[in-house]
């Protein structure tokens, strides 16, 4: 009977650990194929159609503008262009490595082209371009290490803890597994744990819980992972000094009126956010759907 029981407890602990590791799987799945979706999946759709059409602009700062211009298609001649000033060590030749502009911070540029470079890796995998795939990763892990080696630091706290982590996982979700273990390990330390923690109020603690989200899958670290999933969803509620009201405007830096940009950033990555954990026990719960369809009709 005790032997029963041994056996009955190691094989309900083996099923949780496996779910744990299935859960994380799927996220990170879900969020590569969202990454990819212009690329892959959804290439051919009337959205991207339309959203190729965006005359290029390289003065962008507000981050749903940002994110939008990323889920364009990347060409052949996007790489080209990007490739045409990168540098030996790692750098490129046209990005102001000395700007200390707050709001437009140029060096940022570095990180918005490994992005799209990851992008084409994994669409020149797809289409079995395996010479073309690996001198590109080559180049890729090029200028990884230029940036964990420099550490480029901006003067406004939201480049360091917001949007460089966000962009840069999003590029390193793409090609963790191919990533060198000395350069997966430098990147995490410089990217994400000297700059990114939990904290603040409203979307900038859902931003900041959201790059500690892909910390948590670029290491398979449940515990993190769920943290950040419930810092993320304890923002899923109204009537705080910051974030939802009560009449569905939405709030940030006190009570000021926010809803189209910090408002919209914080839709639109809840939508995200709904994606990746649907159908998993990371799901929102029924009453955090419903505010959130509310925010979205009222």
């Amino acid at each position: 009977m005790k032997k029963f029981i041994y056996t009955l407890i190691i094989t309900i602990s083996s099923i949780g650990y496996v779910n744990a590791d299935e859960t994380i799987s799927l996220i990170k799945q879900r969020y590569v194929d969202i990454l990819l979706a212009s690329d892959i999946q959804d290439r051919n759709s009337d959205f991207i159609r339309s959203l190729d059409l965006l005359p290029a602009d390289n003065e962008l700062s507000d981050r749903c503008i940002v994110e939008l211009y990323q889920r364009k298609s990347i060409t052949p001649q996007d790489i080209t262009q990007i490739l045409s000033t990168l540098q030996t060590d790692g750098s490129w030749s046209d990005i102001n490595y000395q700007d200390k502009t707050r709001s437009g911070w140029k060096v940022k540029e570095h990180v918005e082209r490994i992005f799209p470079m990851c992008r084409y890796y994994k669409v020149l995998v797809e289409n079995k371009q395996d010479k073309k795939a690996k001198e590109l990763l080559n180049t890729i892990v090029k200028t990884i290490q230029w940036w964990t080696e420099h550490n480029p630091i901006s003067p406004n706290w939201w480049h360091n803890q917001v949007g460089i982590p966000k962009t840069f996982g999003s590029a390193l979700l793409l090609v963790w597994e191919e990533l060198p273990l000395k350069v997966q390990k430098e990147v995490i330390e410089t990217v994400f744990d000297q700059h990114v923690k939990f904290g603040m109020t409203g979307q900038n603690k859902v931003w900041k819980a959201g790059n500690m989200l892909i910390r948590a899958l670029l290491t398979n670290n449940e515990e993190m992972l769920i943290t950040a999933r419930n810092t993320i969803a304890s923002e899923i509620e109204t009537g705080n000094k910051e974030g939802i009201q009560p009449d569905w405007s939405y709030h940030q830096h006190g009570s000021q009126q926010q809803f189209g940009n910090y408002g919209l950033a914080y839709l639109s990555i809840m939508c995200l956010y709904f994606d990746l954990f649907r159908d998993t026990r990371l799901e929102f719960n029924d009453e955090q759907k419903s505010i959130l369809t509310h925010l979205l009709e009222e």
